[in-house]
């Protein structure tokens, strides 16, 4: 199974295209699993995870561990994100969520992916920001017109709020344009030099 992947992950490193995507899934209700998880995903191989209520918080491959080595400022702020911002953020949504649709009880979930894909060939930075609450679409934020796109009619009240949120969307705008291309280019750089120091590649 292991060279397996290598040689995904090998063909999609050298690949024209790669991405980074950061999926993070926030829960209530729900007994037997942590009330928030997330993953990083480069090139479609998990390089790091986060569980909240276990306080993990790893990379799952050599070259996402040389990274955080190297950079430990990095390494705090993803410690801070992972136990404390983001999951108390995704709580307060999912409540806010609850209460706006008269849901007292029973067990509610609040998805999210984002990131971002390059293509190396010609320069193009594709962004993406999206929400699904309960496993149905939900919120799309448009990097074109800065504004967010109501998935479904319940989620015109949110997208409302969110549109006059200034601080929310330079957060996000941020994250989407600056950020997470540049998580990328770390990404796609220190798994090549990784493949190369380990002979897999001449």
């Amino acid at each position: 199974m292991k060279l397996f992947l290598l040689f995904f992950f090998c063909r999609d490193l050298f690949a024209a295209k790669h991405s980074l995507k950061h999926v993070a899934t926030g829960s209530s209700g729900v007994t037997n699993i942590s009330e928030f998880l997330s993953e990083m995903v480069f090139d479609g191989i998990q390089a790091g995870y986060c569980d909240s209520r276990n306080k993990i918080l790893e990379p799952r491959q050599d070259w996402a561990k040389k990274i955080l080595d190297d950079n430990p400022e990095q390494l705090k702020s993803l410690t801070v994100q992972c136990f404390v911002t983001l999951p108390n953020l995704f709580q307060a949504w999912i409540f806010g969520l609850q209460q706006q649709f008269n849901q007292p009880g029973g067990i509610h979930m609040l998805q999210s992916i984002s990131g971002c894909e390059w293509d190396e060939s010609t320069g193009e930075m594709i962004n993406f920001l999206r929400y699904a609450y309960n496993g149905e679409d939900f919120l799309e934020f448009d990097m074109k017109t800065l504004t967010w796109i109501a998935l479904k009619p319940e989620a015109v009240n949110t997208k409302q709020r969110w549109d006059t949120d200034e601080n929310r969307i330079k957060y996000t705008v941020k994250f989407l344009s600056t950020t997470c291309p540049k998580w990328l280019k770390r990404s796609l750089e220190s798994g090549k030099r990784s493949l190369q120091r380990t002979g897999t590649i001449t």
